[in-house]
């Protein structure tokens, strides 16, 4: 059986980690056809915002980024339980998404979508955006909520007001008891933590894409490959330790 302090540092691995990849992929393609695919709140505000003004073609990416967004999220949803357990089926998530970002990865190394640099001049960019969006709305389902704890991912809204909550519960003493004030406290943290990942991962992808362009894919085709090892190395322990908790509740 693996301690709390364990377990936590698997969730920070995976957490912190993934932050700094929504922030990689929200750069990339932000640099390519200048609009974050990783953000609905914005999305659907431009979403409103063109279906006013009666742009058509940016309705519909729009709404593509926000359907495959979906999409993606229902992906994972459709191979997880809501949670933060790690089992053999968090195991077929990440080798979905080393499979399609290493596709994109192959389609723009190829010339298949054009130049990148180029990519708003063009309808590749929608096939980008749209291709992104569906990888981070699976990577932002990835793990649910368990235990008063939201982990989010690919956009910092969610974690920056739970930030904002948390430390309020810990500067006046709003915890019921000690223990639940230390792990507020090891919360709040992490949804620091989270965020400068991220940041730091979107100034990482900025460098990386306007430098290499689609080669820089290669770094979150890493990333989730080294998701993917371990969590197919610790699936049936964590599956075992998380049910063990379940059932004990």
């Amino acid at each position: 059986m693996f301690t709390k302090e364990k377990r936590l540092g698997k969730l920070a691995f995976y957490w912190l980690g993934l932050s700094f990849q929504g922030g990689v992929l929200n750069m990339a393609g932000f640099i390519a056809a200048h609009r974050f695919i990783s953000h609905m709140t914005g999305v659907a505000s431009n979403l409103a915002l063109d279906f006013y003004g009666g742009a058509v073609a940016e309705v519909m990416a729009f709404g593509s980024i926000l359907l495959c967004f979906l999409m993606g999220s229902m992906v994972t949803a459709f191979f997880v339980r809501k949670g933060l357990k790690l089992t053999a089926r968090y195991e077929k998530v990440f080798l979905l998404l080393v499979v399609l970002v290493g596709l994109a990865f192959v389609l723009g190394v190829s010339g298949l979508l054009g130049d990148y640099r180029a990519l708003d001049k063009n309808l590749n960019h929608y096939a980008f955006s749209v291709f992104l969006s569906f990888i981070c709305g699976m990577q932002n389902a990835l793990f649910g909520v368990k235990s008063g704890l939201v982990v989010r991912t690919t956009h910092m809204t969610g974690t920056v007001t739970d930030l904002g909550h948390g430390l309020v519960n810990v500067l006046f003493r709003r915890s019921y008891s000690e223990q639940e004030h230390r792990m507020e406290v090891v919360h709040n943290w992490l949804r620091a933590g989270s965020f400068l990942c991220f940041v730091l991962g979107g100034l990482t992808g900025a460098f990386l894409f306007s430098s290499f362009q689609f080669r820089a894919l290669l770094l979150p085709w890493v990333i989730y490959g080294i998701y993917y090892v371990d969590a197919r190395r610790f699936s049936l322990k964590f599956n075992k330790e998380f049910n063990g908790e379940s059932g004990a509740a």
